[in-house]
């Protein structure tokens, strides 16, 4: 396919999308420029492209310790980060992106893809620690969080830690899948002595990373200052108060997060529901429209950067899979 006609699918896609949550939004035609030209939107955004700024930033912090290389670029993380909204956007529970973001990183940076698969393992299951603390803080010390946010928060960080201790800090448990892959794919069992190998080294790898204390608590504090910043990107374009004080933008951020955990895509359906009690329903709708509006359009941009040269990027991926 020629570049021009990437370039034109990627932006219909975009067009479609907007045009699809628009109409559901409710939004009126006026109400829609106003939001698109208002000073609120530029904020937005700025903001938005800081948060994804801070989490690239945590994302090589956390890949280079991993790796044991601190050469790899900042855009491609950003760029990986991108990319990763965007499959979330569409998959289950936000599901596709670590995925997306670890193949994204490996077009890139040919190293084992596995590799990128744990570091985003990391950063996910950091997240849902600083919504728990989060949710907890603001139930008891602000008294300004729900039952079911707090509920919510600690079960996603439960489920994040039990998930990170079973495979990489119990080898029995990920011994029991691998023989049992064997047993099914004859292809795969005749390699099992390399994948064996890398799955050890991986699963070492993790365990050193979240082990370290400086590596977690560096990536807990820019976890933290993003989870902030999403906030109180949502509560500027959301147009609901021009006094915003640190517990409503926890609060926003807070609803956000366990929002978008539910098994929907992008948590669609709960994510508006939850945010109408926070923000209303015309700012529940503006908040929503500008966080997909943001996460198609620089993901779609990401993508096509991270593509156009389609040979480079098929050889890096190809290496990061096969390689021994």
């Amino acid at each position: 396919m020629k570049k021009e006609a990437v370039i034109a699918f990627q932006l219909l896609f975009v067009i479609l999308v907007l045009a699809v949550m628009y109409v559901v939004s409710g939004i009126s035609p006026g109400e829609l420029k106003e939001l698109l030209v208002s000073r609120f939107f530029l904020a937005f955004i700025v903001v938005m492209l800081l948060v994804e700024i801070l989490r690239g930033l945590r994302l090589k912090i956390v890949t280079e310790y991993l790796l044991k290389d601190n050469k790899l670029s900042v855009s491609s993380f950003v760029l990986s980060r991108l990319v990763g909204n965007l499959a979330g956007l569409f998959t289950p529970s936000s599901f596709g992106t670590v995925p997306a973001q670890a193949v994204a990183l490996s077009s890139r940076h040919p190293y084992p893809i596995e590799k990128f698969v744990g570091s985003g393992l990391i950063t996910s299951m950091v997240d849902a620690l600083v919504a728990a603390a989060v949710n907890i803080a603001l139930f008891f010390i602000a008294e300004k969080a729900s039952v079911l946010a707090l509920a919510s928060s600690i079960v996603i960080a439960l489920l994040w830690v039990s998930g990170i201790y079973l495979v990489f800090f119990r080898d029995s448990f990920i011994n029991r899948i691998m023989n049992g892959v064997y047993k099914r794919f004859r292809a795969v069992a005749s390699r099992s002595a390399m994948i064996d190998r890398r799955v050890r080294d991986f699963q070492e790898g993790v365990r050193l990373t979240i082990t370290n204390p400086v590596i977690f608590v560096v990536s807990f504090v820019l976890g933290l200052l993003s989870f902030i910043l999403v906030g109180l990107s949502a509560l500027l374009v959301s147009g609901v108060s021009d006094d915003i004080g640190l517990f409503e933008v926890l609060l926003v951020s807070s609803s956000l997060y366990v929002l978008s955990s539910f098994p929907t895509p992008g948590g669609s359906g709960f994510y508006e529901l939850g945010l109408v009690e926070v923000l209303g329903i015309l700012g529940a709708l503006r908040a929503r429209l500008s966080f997909v509006l943001f996460y198609v359009s620089t993901g779609l941009v990401s993508l096509f950067l991270l593509t156009r040269d389609v040979k480079k990027f098929k050889e890096s991926l190809r290496k990061s899979i096969v390689m021994d």
